[in-house]
């Protein structure tokens, strides 16, 4: 008689990253006879980085080289593994653990990437911290790229990238300087298209306006801010971070502004949000602003004009100018013909007079 003996343990999976605890993303067993097959259910917007390895079999083989080490795609069910015994005729068992962390640590951050800063325009704050000078809380290596923004609470925040919301935290209502505070910041995490994600800290209680999977765009309004977790005020936490397969790290990146091209951005600067440039993408505004502000002052130049070539110069469909044109054209035909008629007659008198006088 076949005897089969299968003995399947799973461990609790270690959570490294910020968001990872509360992400839908599971190993799950499907059993069919003396097989097993581990699926990847990811069951969020977004990638998953997950790795399982064998802490003790006996009598199994499996369809992949273990330790396990691969990407769950978002939305996505994908098998990770078969084990099924070497030998059918004898008791079988494993014993495995496993983790992930959302990201795709392939992921590389477009060098050409820039980003708006997250308030609404006509508001002006100042970053109190930034990477590379003297930071008194950005110092891990998950942080040590971020900027603090001085903003009163219940400012709008902004997206200051296009991407996809794959998390949010919502519930938190006190903050202070204490390590009790430290993990009970409200959040949101945008997702861009090229693997990293913006996270927007320290909002107010209540302050997301969005929901994980929604595709937001940049400029628009995502929470409001406020001073929830480990903070001494209110203020916004912003960082550009991936997943690099460790662990989750910090990344430079570049504001912009109307006022000029991307620029790393420095404790002490006061920043003036002002993004009025219509029907320019933000991802090639501060690339496009260089070449169309020129052609904005020159034509203020040639505006002050007041000629009437300058006024019709200005006019913006054709059709218009050429209709001014032809107008202007024939009142100065008709003056003209005017003025002749005019010394014709007065020549006309003249010989009539110069006629009865004689």
């Amino acid at each position: 008689m076949r005897g089969l003996i299968c003995c399947i343990l799973i461990l609790a999976a270690s959570i490294e990253s910020t968001f990872a605890a509360n992400y839908p993303f599971r190993l799950e067993q499907n059993k069919n006879g003396n097989v097993v097959t581990l699926i990847a259910v990811n069951d969020g917007p977004a990638p998953v980085h997950y790795s399982a390895w064998i802490e003790r079999w006996s009598n199994v083989q499996s369809s992949r080289p273990w330790p396990l080490n691969q990407v769950a795609p978002p939305y996505s069910r994908t098998q990770a593994a078969v084990l099924y015994p070497l030998n059918a005729y004898q008791g079988w068992s494993f014993q495995y653990r496993s983790q992930f962390r959302t990201g795709n640590p392939g992921a590389s951050h477009n060098p050409g990437a820039v980003y708006r800063l997250p308030y609404p325009d006509g508001l002006k704050f100042r970053i109190t911290q930034a990477p590379g000078q003297n930071t008194t809380t950005h110092t891990d290596i998950g942080s040590f790229h971020a900027v603090d923004i001085n903003m009163p609470e219940g400012t709008p925040v902004l997206a200051a990238r296009s991407g996809v919301i794959i998390d949010t935290e919502n519930r938190y209502g006190t903050g202070a300087k204490n390590t009790y505070f430290a993990d009970k910041a409200n959040y949101i995490n945008v997702l861009h298209d090229d693997g990293t994600w913006a996270d927007y800290a320290h909002l107010k209680q209540n302050g997301v306006a969005v929901y994980v999977g929604q595709r937001v765009k940049a400029g628009q309004i995502i929470g409001f801010s406020g001073s929830s977790g480990y903070s001494s005020g209110p203020h916004l936490h912003f960082v550009v971070q991936k997943n690099n397969g460790q662990q989750v790290i910090s990344l430079p990146f570049r504001f912009y502004t109307k006022f000029g091209g991307p620029f790393s951005p420095v404790a002490g600067q006061s920043l003036l949000a002002d993004y009025s440039m219509p029907n320019v993408p933000v991802q090639q505004a501060a690339q496009t602003y260089r070449f169309i502000q020129p052609q904005a002052n020159t034509e203020a130049t040639e505006g002050k004009s007041n000629s009437l070539a300058g006024q019709i110069g200005k006019m913006a469909h054709p059709v218009v100018t050429i209709g001014l044109v032809v107008m202007v054209s024939m009142g100065i035909v008709l003056a003209i013909l005017a003025i002749r008629e005019g010394l014709n007659r007065r020549k006309w008198q003249s010989q009539k007079n110069h006629r009865d006088g004689c």
